[in-house]
């Protein structure tokens, strides 16, 4: 990781660039193109790994150079049917919202006020397994102390994932299911639109039939169907149990 400041001028009469340095760098500058050779690298930032529990690692980065902080949640489960289907579908809910906020537009508002924090999320196939995972960002505690922005959206992450918007404290919002389920549907779809993805998935399910790895991360679109608010509630209370995240 480099840390260095560099200020780039361009002369539209010469079409010369010329660079003012600031860390240790050599330049050589040409008409029209400007190449930059790094001279020293300061500081390499260590990661950390804590074993909070059979099956859950906390993965730790400490470094006082950024202005962002970042907290992911990573569930890993093994590629089956029609399990991926739930996996896929899960996350979409519980972007949706949380019994603190419960509708997505007070829990937009509530991110934006933290300094127009993120939380997204993003499903992922990795050999035979399939991983999703959940993101949070915002600026550093130490740019706004007396907010703490990151101190509290670590509080809402935990919201979010663990203590999801249940209307009747006993399953999902059926309003909120079905249009991730039509969200989900339509994604697959349109993946025939992208020739290059589309490629790669049917070379995946042809060479892979029957197997593991043929199996699409995002699901499939029968079994998405079959999902209801409270199939899907009882899946996600044996995800949020069986200790499979690495946190």
């Amino acid at each position: 990781l480099i840390n260095l400041v560099v200020q780039i001028m361009y002369h539209s009469k010469t079409g010369e660039f010329q660079l003012t340095e600031n860390g240790g760098i050599d330049f050589l500058k040409i008409r029209g193109i400007l190449f930059i050779k790094i001279k020293k690298a300061i500081g390499v930032l260590k990661l950390q790994t804590i074993n909070i529990k059979s099956g859950v690692d906390l993965h730790f980065i400490e470094g006082d150079r950024f202005k962002t902080s970042l907290l992911t949640f990573n569930f890993t489960q093994p590629l089956k049917n029609p399990e991926a289907s739930y996996n896929a579908l899960i996350p979409a809910i519980l972007r949706r919202g949380c019994n603190r906020y419960p509708k997505t537009t007070y829990l937009n508002t509530y991110l934006d006020d933290l300094y127009g924090a993120n939380a997204s999320y993003a499903i992922k196939k990795k050999g035979a397994n399939q991983i999703v995972s959940m993101r949070f960002s915002t600026i550093c505690d130490t740019i706004v102390p007396d907010l703490k922005p990151f101190s509290k959206l670590c509080a809402l992450a935990k919201q979010m994932i663990f203590n999801p918007y249940l209307p009747n404290d006993e399953f999902f919002d059926e309003e909120y299911v079905e249009r991730e389920k039509t969200n989900l549907i339509q994604y697959i779809e349109s993946v025939i639109n992208d020739k290059k993805e589309y490629a790669k998935k049917r070379l995946t399910e042809e060479m892979y039939k029957g197997e593991t790895f043929g199996i699409f991360e995002f699901g499939d679109i029968e079994e998405i169907k079959k999902i209801t608010p409270e199939s899907l509630y009882e899946y996600y209370k044996n995800l949020s149990h069986r200790g499979l995240c690495n946190r």
